[in-house]
């Protein structure tokens, strides 16, 4: 076996290939005959190759330190299959469509993103990490949904806040990535060199992509019912916002732009503008009021103007600088103490 999954270029390129095609079979033929042939049946379609993949992915490594491109492929296919099949099988357990129900949410989203950290750990594909934090808050919110006395319908505003909270716990596990670097953690062996130093904090931006998103969903939610760019929930008034909401989603977009930028990393640059684009729609059509007015400026807009004035001015002057502040907090953060 050993020998058949040797690393070989064009042999991962079909490895890969059959990963992403059999996925999408199996998933469209529970899709077309799911209702026919019954949950039970569906499990077992999706969880039969959902387990070669994740066996595969975690087995097919000849190297201690790397792990091939393929695997992180066959891994995020196994993850996505392994969600499906515990899906089906709530249903088969319950009744159909009672994978919807709460309970079943967190414990199928919940299963899903406990195997894709451990994935992550095993194989190193950083991915996966990303991946895990958004299952665990989808199964987070299932949770809630069954817990909450009348589900997240009644008690949305709290749901809301739970959920941001629950962001910032996510983002508190990518300092903990960032500030637990482990040197025998595998890689992913592309044709890209990348430092060892440099892999903790690309692990922690994942965690940190993932928050910056559950926190845009918290905080942006608001604009759904103007644009319908996320999903309604039944039975929530979706266009309601408010100060605080608004508030929170231009600094989680300003402080993940700015972040991202700062680190290299894309995710978490495109999940901050994403809320910044919310933003603008929240504060621009004005959902908090509920009503339109073309004619009216508006606060929002001019104090956003004098503020980037002020700091656009400011920084024309070499006594804003801050030194080694910014770098004595980042060495902090990653667990490194004091710097001079």
């Amino acid at each position: 076996m050993r020998k058949s999954l040797a690393p070989d270029t064009s042999r991962d390129l079909l490895r890969e290939l059959a990963a992403l095609t059999i996925a999408i079979g199996v998933a469209m033929w529970v899709l077309r005959t799911g209702a026919a042939a019954g949950a039970f049946a569906s499990f077992v379609i999706l969880g039969i190759p959902a387990m070669v993949m994740l066996w595969m992915g975690l087995s097919g490594s000849t190297s201690k330190s790397a792990t091939r491109p393929w695997q992180g492929v066959s891994l995020t296919v196994g993850v996505i299959l392994t969600v499906l099949a515990l899906r089906q099988l709530a249903n088969w357990l319950g009744e159909p469509g009672d994978a919807s129900n709460g309970i079943n949410v967190f414990w199928s989203f919940g299963l899903g993103a406990v195997v894709s950290a451990y994935a992550a750990r095993r194989a190193g594909v950083r991915f996966l990490i990303l991946f895990s934090c958004l299952l665990s808050a989808v199964a987070v919110a299932g949770f809630l949904d069954a817990v909450l006395d009348g589900g997240i319908a009644e008690n949305f505003g709290i749901f809301r806040g739970l959920i941001f909270l629950y962001s910032l716990f996510l983002a508190g596990i990518g300092v903990v990535l960032w500030r637990a670097p482990d040197p025998s953690r595998k890689r992913v062996d592309t044709e890209f060199e990348e430092s060892a130093a440099d892999l903790p904090l690309r692990e922690a931006a994942e965690a940190f992509t993932a928050a910056t998103a559950v926190a845009v969903f918290a905080c942006g939610y608001g604009i759904t019912s103007a644009l319908g760019l996320i999903p309604t929930i039944a039975g929530v008034d979706s266009a309601g916002s408010g100060i605080v909401w608004e508030i929170a989603l231009l600094l989680v977009g300003i402080v993940a732009v700015v972040g991202g930028a700062g680190i290299g990393s894309r995710g978490l640059t495109w999940a901050g503008a994403v809320g910044l684009i919310l933003f603008f729609y929240v504060v621009g059509l004005d959902v908090h009021s509920g009503e339109r007015r073309p004619d009216a400026f508006g606060v929002w807009p001019a104090l956003l103007i004098v503020v980037g004035s002020i700091f656009l001015v400011a920084s024309l002057f070499p006594e804003s600088g801050l030194g080694n502040a910014p770098k004595r907090l980042v060495d902090r953060l990653r667990g490194r103490g004091r710097t001079d």
